[in-house]
């Protein structure tokens, strides 16, 4: 992995853009007022942003209205593309289908209103989200009957009820939280995530690696065509296709409601083969089929400048996978933190190409921190710089050594809070493994080593906006 070699350059050195774009947003909010539309949020205060360049530090005074930091209307996008950018916190359930009240409820915690962490936690340019993963049986109105017209996302055999509540929760209608959508399709439970009718004759489209769970769906079967050319792969009919029907039919519902602009990203499944494999099976193929569904779905939100991530970019058909990353342009997420020590990352690779290239200034990166992320201890290597000023130590793990892990430099306004008071002198180091986003859950049972929501507070003060402000990494020319 590379080290964050790389300091946070604003183009424009003048504050005058942002003077006039302030000045834009009050025009747009006097307008909107004077015809009756919506309150805003209410007022916050959060943390400025400062800039480092070739001359110092900068900081760009921020807006005292919540509704400024979180409108996706109002938001940048990722440097060289068209693409919204969403860096920030998500709020990680655990559970398939969470409920609207839990997802209220977890996100009320994290971003609590004493101290005001709604505001602190999101200064301009950095978002607050939660992550919302359904299957995708659950969309039909019968699971056993495909829709009469599965490409209209009206048609009754859709059933967006689930998926409507989630949003019009109040984190999501008025305290600006973005919705981060699992499209899932890949079960790691006792039943696929595919409908019946899918996983049925003719269709035939899952198999269980192992007899019993981890359902995948035959990605190797489509009509294309794929990055060679190819078409017609497999035997008909086209799982990729049917897929690729109800994805846009999503994404038709979500638009024609409006909460579209509620979405920070796209996650797409992870979907490693092992194990049992059935008789037609093509690895070629079905790495080749799935980047392809991948593609196909970033193409569909890229008319919303929609961010889509890939999954897990390690193991295998990683040459044939990273094909597929650039047309349209696609982030890359990572489900399990795993870090072993500070020298010692488990998939290490993970958000690097295939010329060993770290991705961060690149693309959006999404790491979280769920199930088997978490190690009971962690290694500081010797010649590593880190904020406790370890040295070839192994001590127990805690949350803030992941958070640390996955920030860049601090850009804090303040030059003294730069440094956490962890125990080095001067500015805290950047960490070895920065990403844009990051989803945190706590507290959850099945989790090997979970923080309590406490630790996770504290790892967020310390080194996010309200404290050295090293997390989020924000790449180079990024405008808020």
């Amino acid at each position: 992995m590379r080290r964050d070699a790389h300091p946070f350059v604003y183009p424009d050195t003048s504050t005058k853009p942002i003077m006039l774009k302030q000045s834009l947003y009050l025009l747009i909010f006097l307008l909107a007022s004077s015809i009756g539309a919506a309150p805003a949020a209410p007022p916050t205060t959060p943390t400025d942003i400062c800039i480092e360049h070739s001359e110092g530090i900068q900081c760009a005074a921020s807006s005292n209205s919540s509704a400024a930091n979180v409108s996706s209307s109002q938001s940048g996008v990722f440097p060289g593309t068209n693409l919204k950018f969403r860096p920030g916190i998500v709020v990680d359930t655990s559970e398939e289908n969470p409920s609207p009240s839990l997802m209220e409820s977890k996100w009320q915690a994290l971003f609590t209103t004493s101290p005001n962490r709604k505001a602190s936690y999101r200064p301009p340019g950095v978002y607050g989200g939660i992550v919302f993963p359904l299957r995708m049986w659950r969309y039909y109105t019968n699971q056993n009957i495909r829709p009469s017209n599965p490409a209209n996302h009206t048609d009754p055999g859709y059933d967006w009820s689930l998926l409507d509540a989630a949003f019009k929760i109040n984190a999501v209608q008025n305290e600006g939280a973005l919705l981060v959508l699992n499209l899932g399709v890949v079960s790691w439970g006792n039943s696929p995530s595919t409908p019946a009718w899918l996983n049925a004759a003719p269709y035939d489209a899952v198999w269980s690696t192992d007899g019993t769970s981890h359902w995948v769906p035959k990605f190797y079967r489509y009509s294309g065509p794929d990055a060679r050319g190819l078409r017609n792969r497999g035997t008909a009919p086209y799982v990729i296709d049917e897929i690729l029907i109800f994805v846009k039919a999503m994404y038709d519902h979500l638009v024609a409601t409006g909460n579209i602009n509620k979405v920070m990203f796209i996650r797409c499944p992870e979907a490693e083969p092992s194990g049992n494999l059935p008789s037609d099976y093509n690895s070629t193929d079905y790495y080749h089929g799935m980047s392809l569904l991948n593609r196909k779905i970033a193409e569909i939100y890229a008319a919303s400048g929609i961010y889509v991530t890939q999954s897990t970019l390690v193991g295998g058909g990683l040459d044939i996978r990273w094909q597929y990353m650039n047309n349209p342009h696609m982030g890359a997420n990572f489900p399990d933190m795993k870090m072993v020590g500070t020298d010692n990352f488990t998939s290490a690779t993970r958000f690097n190409d295939l010329n060993g290239v770290y991705q961060k200034d690149i693309r959006f990166l999404s790491q979280a921190t769920e199930s088997n992320g978490q190690r009971e201890t962690t290694f500081f290597a010797a010649g590593i710089p880190n904020p406790w000023n370890y040295s070839n130590v192994t001590v127990p793990q805690t949350f803030s050594h992941i958070v640390w892990a996955l920030s860049g430099s601090p850009k804090a306004t303040d030059p003294a809070k730069r440094n956490s008071g962890l125990g080095r002198a001067g500015e805290d180091p950047p960490g070895i493994m920065p990403v844009h986003n990051l989803a945190v859950s706590w507290d959850t049972p099945w989790h090997n080593n979970p923080p309590t929501l406490e630790e996770v507070h504290q790892a967020l003060d310390t080194f996010g906006p309200p404290g050295t402000f090293a997390f989020p990494y924000l790449p180079p020319g990024y405008e808020p």
